[in-house]
């Protein structure tokens, strides 16, 4: 094993002490965009855009298998299903411009085409008492069935900026599409449709709390770098808007009831960090959730009360306990007399001491082997607060140790997180 292993195991066990609130259950690795999640009873069932759909059988517990339902140039797009065994998913081959639909009625174990379509490539899903399919597709066209797969018929709704379409279904007979800035809603199984237009935001995720009650999440266009979030509470009809503030992607919303939901995505800049945004009181005020990691939040969803799985951009599955509370920025964490603040902390470390009869005389800060990486002295014997600058050092765990003028050594650990 090879010193750039042994240094990432130590940092993930590290982490996982500093944040055991989060756990990595499925390793990432390359450009596996997670698309959806899906849990029911203890099968969960993920899905990757480049060419993969993994799954798991006992809540996370055992190994996740690989499972392939066409040729491995599609991307499988988005899974839908509404019971254990029968999944279906949609896919897209950039390759040749197709898509395809498939099946499984032994919950992902194995899967048939039912339709494919060239021309076209499929992207949104929803299905209602395993019968009645829309999928979305490029070039704002959606194809539809309502007599088990047999016969199917597409509509061009707008124009040609219309994508990803089909979001969610409720009841027997509602479907929801949205992209590009419009909502689209259809209470007669395709037959008419009503629009809403969200402007310069483009809905990125749609969760359905009941028949009537829904929530948004939607991140601004070219012209609008801001994020939203926007609920009803007359099935879609009028929408209340509370906006986000500018340089936050927003990807999925999650609600579990009025009082507790969940909106995850990544906020922007040098580095794209996990945001986690947590509400209250139904997206009227926000806290937002410090993560350790630099990577984008795609989905969430909930495997119990208490645990989510969050999707990521890189194909990681992160296990995030929402019971444990978290450390934020603001905070500070003490040790013996000393303190260090904020912790994780970006371009400035402070170090307090509170014995007013022994000063700090030095301070080491040493990386996550070991490797003294700065050292400072403490000119001014008259304070014991000492502001570090560490800009110049990358993210990752330290150590920092302490010594005051009695020769007394502290040691404590802290993240730099950018």
């Amino acid at each position: 094993m090879n010193i750039k292993k042994i240094i990432f195991i130590f940092l993930m066990y590290s982490f996982d002490h500093c944040f055991p609130q989060f756990k990595t259950i499925v390793e990432g690795g390359g450009n596996r965009f997670i698309e959806d999640i899906s849990v029911v009873e203890n099968n969960i069932i993920i899905n990757c855009s480049n060419h993969s759909i993994i799954m798991c059988n006992d809540n996370c517990d055992s190994t996740w298998a690989l499972n392939l339902p066409g040729p491995l140039a599609e991307n499988y797009y988005k899974l839908f299903r509404n019971d254990r065994d029968t999944v279906f998913v949609s896919t897209n081959n950039y390759s040749n411009n197709s898509g395809n639909l498939y099946k499984s009625n032994d919950g992902g174990n194995s899967w048939e085409n039912i339709f494919s379509i060239t021309e076209n490539n499929f992207y949104g899903l929803a299905v209602i008492k395993n019968k009645h399919i829309a999928i979305g597709s490029d070039g704002g066209r959606f194809f539809y069935t309502n007599n088990l797969f047999f016969d199917w018929t597409y509509n061009d709704i707008i124009a040609n900026n219309f994508a990803f379409i089909v979001a969610g279904s409720i009841g027997d007979s509602t479907f929801y599409l949205f992209n590009d800035g419009y909502l689209l809603k259809t209470s007669n199984l395709f037959q008419s449709w009503d629009y809403g237009n969200f402007g310069n935001y483009n809905p990125n995720g749609l969760h359905i709390l009941n028949k009537d009650t829904l929530m948004i999440c939607a991140t601004g266009n070219n012209q609008n770098n801001n994020s939203m979030i926007s609920f009803s509470i007359n099935g879609g009809s009028t929408w209340l808007r509370k906006e986000i503030s500018n340089l936050v992607y927003l990807n999925d919303v999650y609600f579990k009831n009025k009082n507790e939901g969940y909106i995850v995505g990544y906020k922007l800049g040098g580095i794209n960090r996990g945001i986690i945004l947590t509400t209250s009181d139904f997206g009227q005020t926000f806290t937002e959730i410090i993560t350790p990691y630099n990577l984008q939040f795609t989905k969430i969803e909930f495997l119990n009360d208490s645990i989510a799985l969050l999707g990521t951009n890189n194909g990681q599955l992160i296990q995030w306990n929402t019971k444990i509370p978290i450390t934020t920025s603001l905070e500070k964490i003490e040790t013996n007399t000393f303190v260090i603040y904020p912790n994780p902390a970006t371009n400035v470390l402070t170090v307090e001491n509170s014995n007013t009869n022994s000063l700090i005389n030095q301070i080491i800060i040493q990386n996550s082997i070991g490797e003294n990486v700065k050292e400072f002295k403490n000119t001014n014997q008259i304070s014991n607060q000492i502001n570090l600058d560490i800009s110049s050092l990358p993210n990752g765990l330290y150590f920092i140790k302490i010594i005051d003028l009695k020769g007394t050594e502290n040691t404590q650990k802290f993240i730099i997180l950018n």
